[in-house]
């Protein structure tokens, strides 16, 4: 989005970048993907060093930490699917599936990241034949 985070969390800077669109579902709710490590106990790990955040309350934990955060994105909304609706599009090619990464989700400015992420993965598909 052009929204940007310290609209939302005025305790930010505006270098802190944009609120990413997450999905049409619940477009006022909050998630918030952290790379982090000793991160709060309240948080779902994903994988690789990232970790999940879906309450607002743990938001301010994270953004006022006294040590800096590693890194942070957070998105407005979320994609939901029906029962086996997101495995038969997976199998039909509608999406593409590539490993957690830090790295990939922090480190590429975010206007680049969607043709950074297909080249990504058309890189893995070839290494992989």
């Amino acid at each position: 989005t052009e929204v940007s985070l310290s609209s939302e969390f005025p305790q930010l800077s505006d270098e802190h970048g944009v609120l990413f669109f997450g999905g049409p579902v619940g477009m006022h709710e909050r998630l918030m993907v952290v790379a982090q490590t000793g991160l709060l106990d309240e948080a779902d790990p994903l994988k690789n060093g990232l970790y999940f955040l879906h309450h607002s309350e743990l938001f301010d934990s994270v953004i006022n930490l006294t040590t800096p955060v590693n890194k942070f994105r957070v998105f407005a909304g979320y994609a939901g699917w029906g029962p086996m609706q997101l495995q038969r599009e997976v199998i039909r090619g509608d999406w593409k599936v590539l490993p957690a990464s830090a790295k990939l989700l922090f480190d590429v400015p975010s206007k680049q990241l969607w043709s950074h992420l297909i080249r990504y993965s058309d890189a893995q598909m070839a290494y992989n034949r």
